[in-house]
C-alpha cells in the first residue's frame, strides 16, 4: 500500500514533465493556452478527489481541499487573463493580480497543513503560528492595491498590463520571500514533528519538490526560465501547483499526513474471517487463516456487503450465536424464577407483618378491655335471676368493648377523627337509657387527633359510667373539639359518688391532660382537657 502513494508522487512528477513536453509540441496553436489550463486543472481535480478519499483527518482534509480550490482559481484567473479579458484592461490587470492572491492563499493553506499535522481535532495553534500567514495576507492586500502605491510593480509606460514594461518594487520581493518562506517553514515544522522520517529510506526526496520550485522561481525572476526552442517549459503558477502536490504526496507516503495507508496489511493480520473481492470475484485481500470460499451450514453464516470496486464477504459463527442465545434464554428464565421467588417472599413477608400487626392490636385491645371483659364474664356466670337484672349493665360494658376495639382497629397512622369519639360516647349513652338513665350528649367541632388521646377521653368517660352505674340517674356529656385541643365535660347525678382526680393520660409525650372535679348540690361535674404535643 505504501508503494501506491510513492507512485502517486511519481505520477504527478511525470505529469509535470508531460506538461512541459506538450507546451513545446503545441506551441503556437490557438488552443495552446486553454489546453495548458485544462491539463493542469484536470490533474489538480483528480488529486483533490483522491485526497478527499484518502486523508483521514477532517481538518487537514478541509485544508487540502481549500488548497485545491485556490489552485483551480489560479488557473481560472489565467484563463480570464489570456482568453476573455483581452479588451478589458482593468479586468485583465486584476486577474493578473489575482494570480498572486491565489498563490499566497495556497501557500498559507499549505503551511497550516503542516501546523495541524499530528494534532488532535480540538487542538488549536498558538499565536506565533499565525504570524507568517498574517504577513502573507497583508502582502496580498498590497498587491491588490498596487495601482495606488506601485510598490509591487512600477510600470514604465501608461499601460498597466501583465506584459507591459515594468520594474519590480520592494513589495514584490517581500511577497515572494513570504511565498517561499511559508512552504519551507511548513517543511521545517513537519520534520521537527516527525523526527523519525530521517531514519526512513528515501527521506531526502521530501524537500526536493520545494527546492525545484524555489530554483524555477529564481530563474524566472532573473529571466532564465528553462525553455526549448524559445518556448518556456513551465509557467511559475503551474510550477507551484505541481511541486505542492508532489510534496504533499510525499508527506502522505512518509506518514506525516494521516491517511489510510497499509489498510491491506492491517486487514490481512486481523482475525475477521473475511475477504475482499474485486468486481470479477477474485480475492484481493484476505484475513489471516481464512479459507475462501466459505462453508455455509447451520453452524456458519456467510454475509457480504458492497464496497468500492467489489465487495467484502465474511463468515459469522452461527453456532456461537445460538449458544449465546441459549445462555440468554436460560439467564432470562433464572431471572424470572428469581423474581417470582422474591415476589412470593415479599408477599409472604407482608402477610406475616400484617398478621403480627393484627395480633399485636388484638393483644392491646384484650389488655385494655380486660377489666370490662372480666366483669361481663362474672355477670354472665352468676345466678339466672341476677343475670336478667344485670343485662342492661352488660349491654353498657359490651358497647364500650365494641367501640374501644374499633378505635384500635380504625386508627390510621396513629390518628382518629373526632367523630369516632362522639359516636362511641353516643352509643354508650344509648345503652345507659335502657337502665332508665336520663342521658344527653352534645358534640361540637371536628378534626383529627392522636388515637391514644381520643381513646383516653373515652376511657375516662367509661370509668365514670362504671363507677356510677348502680346509682346513676342522670348524665350529660359535652364534647368540644378545637385545633390541637379537646375538652370533655361530664355532669351526672349519682348520689354521694366521689370520683378521684387522675392525671395519667400522657403517653409518650404525644399529649397532655388536665382534670378537674367539682360538685354543685347533687350534681357532680367532671371536666377534662387534652392538648396535643405539650403541657396545658
Amino acid at each position: 500500500m505504501r508503494r501506491s502513494y510513492a507512485w502517486n508522487a511519481a505520477t504527478i512528477a511525470a505529469a509535470f514533465l508531460l506538461y512541459a513536453v506538450l507546451r513545446v509540441l503545441l506551441y503556437g496553436r490557438d488552443f495552446m493556452d486553454l489546453f495548458s489550463q485544462l491539463f493542469c486543472g484536470t490533474v489538480i481535480v483528480v488529486w483533490g478527489l483522491s485526497v478527499r478519499e484518502r486523508v483521514t483527518s477532517r481538518r487537514i482534509q478541509r485544508l487540502l481541499l481549500g488548497l485545491t480550490a485556490f489552485l483551480l482559481l489560479f488557473l481560472l484567473m489565467q484563463t480570464v487573463n489570456f482568453r476573455f479579458a483581452q479588451n478589458v484592461e482593468a479586468l485583465r490587470r486584476y486577474a493578473w493580480y489575482g494570480y498572486y492572491v491565489c498563490e499566497m492563499a495556497a501557500a498559507v493553506l499549505f503551511y497550516y497543513v503542516a501546523v495541524f499535522c499530528g494534532w488532535g481535532p480540538e487542538q488549536k495553534a498558538k499565536a506565533g503560528y499565525h504570524l507568517l500567514p498574517a504577513a502573507g495576507t497583508l502582502a496580498c492586500f498590497g498587491v491588490l492595491t498596487n495601482d495606488l502605491h506601485l510598490l509591487a510593480f512600477r510600470f514604465t509606460t501608461s499601460a498597466m498590463l501583465p506584459g507591459s514594461p515594468k520594474r519590480f518594487g520592494p513589495l514584490y520581493y517581500l511577497f515572494f520571500a513570504l511565498l517561499f518562506t511559508l512552504p519551507f517553514a511548513a517543511f521545517v515544522i513537519v520534520v521537527r514533528k516527525h523526527k523519525a522520517i530521517r531514519d526512513k529510506r528515501g527521506w531526502f526526496l521530501l524537500p526536493l519538490p520545494l527546492m525545484i520550485m524555489a530554483l524555477l522561481y529564481v530563474l524566472d525572476t532573473v529571466g532564465r526560465t528553462p525553455s526549448l526552442g524559445g518556448v518556456k517549459l513551465w509557467q511559475t503558477g503551474e510550477v507551484f501547483c505541481f511541486c505542492a502536490m508532489t510534496f504533499l504526496e510525499l508527506c502522505i507516503d512518509f506518514g506525516m499526513i494521516p491517511a489510510n495507508i497499509e489498510y491491506g496489511k492491517i486487514f490481512t493480520l486481523s482475525g475477521a474471517h473475511a475477504v475482499i473481492l474485486d468486481k470479477e470475484g477474485a480475492v484481493r485481500y484476505a484475513s489471516a487463516e481464512t479459507a475462501y470460499p466459505f462453508e455455509d451450514n447451520e453452524d456458519t453464516l456467510v454475509r457480504e456487503h458492497p464496497v468500492s470496486g467489489g465487495k467484502i464477504v465474511w463468515q459469522a459463527d452461527a453456532g456461537r450465536l445460538r449458544r449465546l442465545n441459549r445462555e440468554l434464554e436460560e439467564t432470562a428464565q433464572q431471572i424470572e424464577a428469581r423474581n417470582t421467588y422474591l415476589s412470593s417472599k415479599a408477599k409472604l413477608e407482608r402477610e406475616i407483618a400484617e398478621t403480627e400487626t393484627r395480633s399485636r392490636i388484638y393483644d392491646d385491645v384484650t389488655r385494655a378491655l380486660r377489666p370490662q371483659l372480666d366483669r361481663i364474664r362474672a355477670m354472665a356466670e352468676g345466678p339466672e335471676e341476677a343475670f336478667d337484672e344485670s343485662l342492661p349493665d352488660i349491654a353498657v360494658l359490651c358497647a364500650y368493648a365494641k367501640r374501644r376495639s374499633n378505635m384500635e382497629l380504625l386508627a390510621e397512622n396513629g390518628r382518629l377523627p373526632f367523630e369516632e369519639l362522639s359516636l362511641a360516647a353516643n352509643e354508650s349513652l344509648n345503652y345507659l337509657r335502657l337502665k332508665g338513665v336520663s342521658a344527653a350528649l352534645t358534640a361540637a367541632g371536628g378534626g383529627d387527633y392522636p388515637a391514644r388521646m381520643l381513646s383516653c377521653a373515652y376511657e375516662r368517660l367509661e370509668s365514670i359510667v362504671e363507677a356510677a352505674l348502680e346509682t346513676l340517674t342522670a348524665l350529660v356529656v359535652s364534647l368540644q373539639a378545637e385545633p390541637g385541643e379537646l375538652s370533655m365535660r361530664v355532669m351526672l347525678n349519682a348520689g354521694s359518688l366521689t370520683i378521684p382526680v387522675k392525671d395519667d393520660a400522657d403517653v409518650g409525650g404525644t399529649f397532655a391532660s388536665e382534670v378537674a372535679v367539682t360538685k354543685e348540690g347533687q350534681d357532680l361535674i367532671y371536666s377534662c382537657r387534652f392538648r396535643e404535643g405539650g403541657p396545658i
